[in-house]
């Protein structure tokens, strides 16, 4: 009876034993995130660096050109005002097409620069929703090589925008509205409207398996500037895209994306070529953040 006693009571610690590990364990996992997420939240100044290499060129959902293209992008955010943020960034277009008839036969084709502000107007007790908004300004340059000449031509346009987001654990929701108000010269300003879908799944601590799914809207003036043809106002374009993000440090990550991309405008099916209105194309990102 006593012999069996002993292996109870053995039995009894061991069980207690076991349970505080896990206990102390799970306690240790709750204080690293915590830990981390103070960390986040006192940062005054974000700033990164990101490399994508695409199939295909793809902007407002409209195909820009389905060659291979190299787009770096540097951008910087101030966060320490919250619940405001400004920042900004800069974006390189380069097409490395193989086609010699390409314009932009591997040649540095296009910048951007952008500037933006935003504000957090409101957010939950957990801190797992949240609605933010965002001002910003797009300067788009285009760098035509005119090789007959060997001069180059540098026209550009602008564009203003309002995004809205609504944060929380089941998908993401974002609306964007923007104008055009100079252009090239052979187009008139124009309004577009956006609305975005995005939900992330953490597959373990270092993957991450996101969806993506966005449309644009125009009126007839935006969408003669996407497809040069008179289109009637309405829908554009669609991507659906897939993710997958393998954060290899802290502070840099590797993105690989399948999307699709289709036209939803059926004038613009009409004039496009069959390449440009559907089309399936993906790449890679590597990201580096401080």
């Amino acid at each position: 009876m006593n012999k069996l006693m002993t292996v109870v009571a053995a039995s009894v610690c061991a069980v207690s034993l076991s349970g505080s590990a896990v206990a102390a364990e799970d306690s240790s996992t709750e204080n690293k995130k915590a830990v981390e997420l103070q960390e986040e939240e006192d940062k005054l100044f974000e700033a990164g660096l990101d490399i994508d290499f695409d199939s295909a060129y793809i902007w407002r959902n409209v195909v820009q050109t389905d060659q291979l293209v190299l787009q770096p992008c540097v951008w910087a955010d101030f966060t320490g005002l919250d619940p405001f943020w400004f920042g900004f960034s800069y974006w390189q277009g380069w097409d490395l097409s193989s086609d010699r008839a390409n314009l932009f036969h591997r040649h540095f084709n296009e910048s951007d620069y952008n500037v933006h502000v935003g504000a957090t107007a409101w957010e939950n007790e957990d801190g797992d929703m949240s609605l933010e908004f965002e001002l910003g300004h797009e300067w788009y340059t285009y760098h035509f090589d005119r090789r007959e000449n060997g001069s180059s031509l540098s026209p550009s346009t602008r564009e203003f925008y309002l995004n809205g987001t609504f944060k929380n654990p089941i998908v993401n929701l974002t609306a964007r509205f923007g104008g055009m108000y100079d252009d090239i010269a052979c187009y008139d300003s124009g309004f577009y409207y956006e609305v975005a879908l995005n939900r992330e799944f953490a597959l373990c601590d270092e993957l991450k398996l996101g969806l993506d799914w966005d449309v644009t809207m125009g009126d007839s003036d935006y969408l003669f500037f996407l497809y040069d043809e008179d289109v009637s106002e309405g829908f554009a374009g669609t991507t659906a895209k897939v993710y997958l993000t393998w954060s290899i440090t802290d502070w840099m990550s590797l993105t690989g994306h399948v999307a699709y991309t289709g036209t939803l405008n059926p004038d613009a099916r009409d004039v496009q070529s069959s390449d440009d209105k559907d089309i399936l194309w993906g790449g890679l990102r590597l990201s580096f953040s401080y």
